[in-house]
């Protein structure tokens, strides 16, 4: 399966290192360049925009720090019209309802998109014990 990832910071590269270690093809993208140079020295694949990143993935997440930052990756630069159509989004970011509406509104409507925030910390993320709280198509 090749997972796209937006937002490999402390809580979503643990998560990644888990998808990778289990045997997907993640690739990934950091909105900042010293997590990219983190990411290419840990093998993971890095896209330079999150358009190119979701191109040909089955399942695309993103974790980011809040609204503000969703809406970047989300609503801007060709993301939602980048998606396959066959493609399962899920946001683990614990974003406000008014942003998931406005993220839901601007996908295609063939897109499932899941709204997964997480509960734990880093040190459970590590361990792959977060508790995700999901919301979204069965």
């Amino acid at each position: 399966m090749k997972i796209a990832w937006i937002g490999a910071g402390k809580m979503g590269l643990p998560v990644c290192k888990r998808l990778k270690a289990a045997g997907h093809d993640v690739h990934a993208l950091a909105r900042r360049p010293e997590q990219t140079t983190l990411l290419s020295g840990m093998g993971f694949p890095v896209s330079g925009s999150a358009a190119d990143l979701v191109r040909g993935a089955d399942v695309v997440f993103t974790a980011v720090t809040d609204d503000r930052a969703l809406g970047d990756v989300v609503l801007n630069g060709g993301f939602a019209s980048a998606l396959p159509g066959s493609a399962v989004y899920i946001d683990m970011s614990t974003v406000s309802p008014a942003i998931s509406e406005k993220i839901a509104a601007h996908l295609p409507t063939s897109i499932a998109y899941l709204r997964a925030p997480v509960s734990g910390s880093t040190a459970m993320a590590e361990a792959g014990t977060l508790t995700a709280l999901v919301a979204g198509p069965k």
